[in-house]
């Protein structure tokens, strides 16, 4: 939520302090309300920008990915894959935010050329938290082009994890821990979706049975 202060406190100290606390601006009386309404709708629109896209993957997030799935109902044909790093948390929890925040942008690297290489860069991918992943394609994939895309997927992202864990491998917790890459593929015609809600469930409860 962001936060403006309104106030009549003009000196420089005042206003230094006010974006110490972390306001997003400062403003002194008398005011102009037309500037007012500006200054806060620019306020509102950055903060909804910054809540579309994850910082460290740099990719979408959040609303940004239910928008894309709210096209879903109404789109015909698709394809969506749901993309996990199994036992992410545990991980993070072993080896500290750092080392997860490093894996994630280097899995997020990596997706991003896949895509763009196999696909064309045609297709949406997101960060949708954690470990989660997801691409979705406004059209039906060939078999060979999704195997293709889970196959290399598959294989460049578990050698990222390998290689994570086995660099991480002198802390003292989190020796055993297996990191894999999985993924459940959904396309349109599978099922009748009537919200975003099937589909990201249905989607997950795939992905854990095909990485079983």
């Amino acid at each position: 939520i962001p936060i403006i202060f309104l106030t009549q406190k003009d000196e420089r100290s005042d206003l230094i302090s006010g974006l110490e606390l972390g306001a997003d601006d400062y403003i002194t009386k008398p005011f102009d309300i037309h500037e007012l309404k500006l200054r806060t709708q620019n306020a509102i629109a950055r903060a909804e920008r910054e809540r579309m896209e994850d910082p460290r993957t740099e990719l979408p997030t959040g609303h940004a990915i239910e928008n894309e799935l709210n096209q879903l109902l109404s789109d015909d044909p698709w394809t969506l894959l749901d993309c996990g790093i199994e036992h992410f948390t545990a991980y993070k929890s072993s080896f500290g935010f750092i080392a997860g925040d490093q894996l994630l942008r280097e899995v997020s690297i990596c997706m991003r050329r896949l895509i763009q290489s196999e696909l064309d860069g045609e297709c949406f991918l997101g960060h949708a938290g954690g470990g989660n992943f997801i691409i979705i394609c406004h059209q039906l994939l060939s078999d060979a082009t999704e195997e293709g895309l889970i196959r290399s997927m598959t294989k460049e992202v578990n050698s990222i994890l390998d290689i994570q864990t086995e660099s991480n491998s002198s802390a003292e917790r989190g020796q055993d821990i297996k990191l894999e890459f999985a993924v459940g593929v959904l396309r349109s015609g599978d099922h009748e979706y009537t919200t975003i809600s099937e589909i990201t469930q249905r989607s997950s409860v795939i992905r854990q049975k095909d990485g079983s």
